[in-house]
């Protein structure tokens, strides 16, 4: 089922649009005391260094510490150190799954299914160079809001 989602994402100076019918989505688990966050979001196929790539990005659980989802509203969480995204598991998918050396993420709105976050950082786009490469990225995206 696709659900109506948009966004787009800039990887160096190569921009790749949100494919809102391939597993994006924004989850949102309720505890009994606070709420935790992840997200996946797949991007349409686009020419990045004169290849046709798929990126897709993956950000496993944040804990807000935030007891209620209004709360969320202006929400900025990052990691800051490739180590704490290796150990993460917060992956960036290029040609393959390369951890994130930074990234930041701010959720902007919550309307009833949808949010509405921003993102930036700077990726790992070659793991195996030596050392390896890194490309800085920026994304504007609305999606689905899938609670558990």
């Amino acid at each position: 089922m696709c659900v109506s989602q948009n966004g787009k994402l800039i990887l160096g100076s190569e921009g790749f649009e949100l494919d809102d019918c391939k597993e994006t989505r924004f989850y949102i688990y309720k505890s009994e005391n606070d709420i935790d966050i992840d997200f996946n979001i797949k991007l349409k196929q686009g020419k990045y260094n004169d290849e046709m790539i798929s990126p897709s990005i993956y950000i496993q659980t944040h804990e807000t510490k935030k007891p209620d989802i209004s709360q969320l509203i202006g929400l900025k969480l990052s990691v800051e150190g490739i180590e704490d995204s290796l150990e993460r598991e917060d992956m960036f998918y290029i040609y393959e799954h390369e951890p994130m050396e930074r990234y930041s993420l701010t959720i902007l709105e919550i309307s009833s299914d949808m949010v509405h976050i921003q993102m930036e950082g700077t990726v790992v786009v070659d793991g195996y160079a030596d050392p390896y490469e890194t490309e800085n990225f920026y994304g504007d995206f609305w999606l689905y809001v899938q609670q558990n």
